[in-house]
C-alpha cells in the first residue's frame, strides 16, 4: 500500500515528465545531466560539474521544499532555470552549459572519471 507521501511523489514526478517543470532541484538536474555534465553559474560565472551542483541541489531541496506554482525548467542544451513566478516566459537561468574549451574539457573528463570508478567500486 503506498503511503500518501509516496502517492504525492509519484503524482509529482508524473506531473514533471509531462510538463517539463520540476518542482525541486534535483529532479531538474537528472534531466539536465543527460545533455550536459559542467555548467557556469550565472551569478558568479563559476564553472561547476554535476558532483557539485548535484550536493548544492540536495542541500537546496532540503533546506527549501517547492512552492506551489514555482519550478525548474530545462532547456534542450541543459541548461537549469528557475520559474518563481510559475511562468515559463520569467525563467531565471541559473547554470547554463559551459562553453568549449580546455577548462570544460578537463571538468568533463574529471566527471567521467569519477562516474567510471564509482560504478567500479
Amino acid at each position: 500500500m503506498e503511503t500518501e507521501d509516496q502517492n504525492q511523489s509519484r503524482e509529482e514526478a508524473m506531473k514533471a515528465f509531462f510538463t517539463g517543470h520540476y518542482p525541486r532541484r534535483l529532479q531538474a538536474l537528472f534531466i539536465a545531466m543527460q545533455r550536459c555534465m559542467v555548467w557556469r553559474d550565472v551569478a558568479t560565472n563559476a564553472p561547476i560539474t554535476y558532483f557539485n551542483l548535484f550536493d548544492l541541489a540536495k542541500q537546496g531541496d532540503d533546506q527549501h521544499p517547492p512552492i506551489d506554482g514555482t519550478f525548474y525548467i530545462v532547456s534542450h542544451e541543459g541548461a537549469i532555470g528557475f520559474c518563481p513566478t510559475g511562468k515559463e516566459y520569467n525563467v531565471e537561468w541559473r547554470y547554463i552549459p559551459m562553453e568549449p574549451g580546455e577548462e570544460r574539457d578537463r571538468l568533463l573528463n574529471e566527471v567521467v572519471e569519477k562516474l567510471n570508478n564509482e560504478s567500479n567500486e
